[in-house]
């Protein structure tokens, strides 16, 4: 292989990633309206760190969000009932309430919206504050970009492979959105690749649990949805436990014990827990005076709301539509539209082959050569393949979290709410590596890095403003 071959991955995923960035930025500081994913909330919230206060249950939308909505960058959802400048315009003017539920999240997010916003105000000149927590975001999402790409070449993955790990991860709409908008899931994609090269370090090379253990702990400490691939590692413990009881050998050199799932697990809760008791002891009004809008139902509606969120594929790539709100070129709209179905596409791609996978349906050499779950060693004993393990329990706690989440909400908030796909995002890195890994052909690497770069260039042309 000549020495431009090997260069051209490398250019390629580097160049994807900078013009995707870019595009992020462009986006984030365009003025474009709040959107419809909690942006005024999280916006409020930022203002009220700003100002030194952090909203309780039961606190009001401050007055500066009230001021954007109406007489700064609107709402795509519409106009507040009191127009700008009305003498009645005030927190009970929004359209969606008057009582802010910014309080769920925990401070930490918001507090590195401050320091960014510090930062870059000292060094830039003073900007328009919603641009600057916009562009932290952007700046969130441009970071878990680079270490998809630097874990990806740890991981030894070259090639093809090298452009499909580092930008496969963000393929989405649904994903790059959150570079442009004020939202904690900005992080997320960004969390989960932390965890997801961590973990798989670990597995299949028997070192770095304590950098696991440190990634879990800041994923967890943003929040307790950026921390669930932590799940998945939790549960390979568990399973190699098991397997090896019932006398499979595990290979390499990691050597789980029960105390790296339980100390992990300890990792992701005690936040949830600690910050429960927090959120409690500030209320002033009681959950179901917040969540009248959406108010469980007794036993019934907790299984039949499991079981819903069960049976649908929250996939960390979905199509969001949300990312052509620049330009109006047709050229680039339709082009865009050409993106649309990549997400789609990636799905497919990722869960079908690795569902397969585990099914020991490919992977079968030509010559007929067995799945690694059926290989016999030389003793005849039956030797643990750990990829195999870790993708099942990645899918297993993709298909368990959203049922589990969701009545845990009825039972901790009484809200009865459907599970959204964004939470999955942090799940999108170690998908993507763990496809990688069990790849049966070459061309599946291309096939994804082609998918990649099509979605990196249409969702880059929503920054044109022409």
């Amino acid at each position: 292989m000549n020495r431009r071959t090997t260069r051209l991955p490398v250019v390629l995923a580097v160049l994807g990633a900078v013009v995707l960035g870019v595009a992020m930025f462009v986006m984030a500081a365009a003025g474009q309206p709040l959107s419809t994913v909690d942006e005024h909330t999280h916006l409020d919230t930022q203002f009220k760190v700003h100002h030194g206060h952090y909203p309780y249950r039961g606190d009001l939308m401050g007055d500066e969000v009230v001021q954007e909505w109406a007489c700064g960058v609107g709402h795509v959802s519409g106009p507040t009932l009191a127009p700008c400048g009305d003498p009645a315009l005030s927190a009970e003017s929004l359209p969606s309430g008057k009582y802010t539920s910014g309080y769920i999240h925990y401070p930490t997010y918001f507090l590195g919206g401050e320091a960014f916003r510090w930062v870059t105000d000292t060094v830039l000149g003073d900007g328009e504050p919603i641009d600057r927590y916009r562009e932290y975001a952007a700046f969130w999402m441009v970071l878990a970009m680079v270490l998809c790409g630097w874990a990806t070449w740890r991981l030894d993955l070259r090639g093809a492979d090298l452009v499909a790990g580092t930008l496969v991860p963000v393929a989405a709409s649904g994903i790059a959105f959150y570079g442009t908008i004020v939202n904690p899931s900005a992080s997320a994609l960004a969390a989960g690749t932390l965890i997801g090269a961590a973990g798989l370090r670990w597995v299949l090379q028997g070192r770095g649990y304590v950098w696991l253990l440190a990634a879990t702990a800041l994923a967890a400490s943003i929040s307790v949805t950026d921390s669930l691939p932590a799940g998945a590692f939790i549960l390979a413990v568990l399973g190699a436990l098991l397997a090896r009881r019932r006398g499979w050998r595990i290979p390499g050199e990691w050597r789980p014990r029960l105390w790296h799932a339980v100390l992990l697990g300890l990792v992701v809760l005690l936040p949830v827990v600690v910050y429960g008791r927090i959120i409690e002891a500030r209320a002033t009004v009681d959950n179901a005076t917040l969540y009248a809008f959406a108010p469980a139902s007794g036993f019934w509606a907790a299984v039949n709301g499991g079981v819903q969120e069960l049976v649908v594929i929250h996939s960390p790539w979905f199509e969001g539509y949300v990312m052509s709100i620049v330009g109006d070129h047709p050229f680039a709209r339709s082009l865009r539209s050409l993106g649309a179905g990549v997400p789609g596409l990636v799905t497919l791609l990722v869960f079908g082959v690795l569902l397969l996978y585990v099914g020991g349906l490919v992977l079968r050499g030509r010559e007929g050569a067995p799945h690694p779950a059926e290989a016999r060693t030389s003793d005849g004993g039956r030797e643990l393949p750990l990829v195999w393990l870790l993708t099942i329990c990645t899918l297993v706690v993709l298909v368990l979290y959203p049922p589990a989440l969701r009545v845990s909400n009825m039972m901790t908030f009484g809200i009865d709410f459907g599970i959204v796909s964004r939470y999955s995002i942090p799940f999108a890195p170690l998908l993507t590596w763990l496809l990688l890994k069990v790849q049966p052909h070459p061309w599946l690497g291309r096939v994804a890095a082609t998918l990649a770069l099509v979605s990196a260039v249409t969702l880059s042309l929503s920054a044109l403003p022409v």
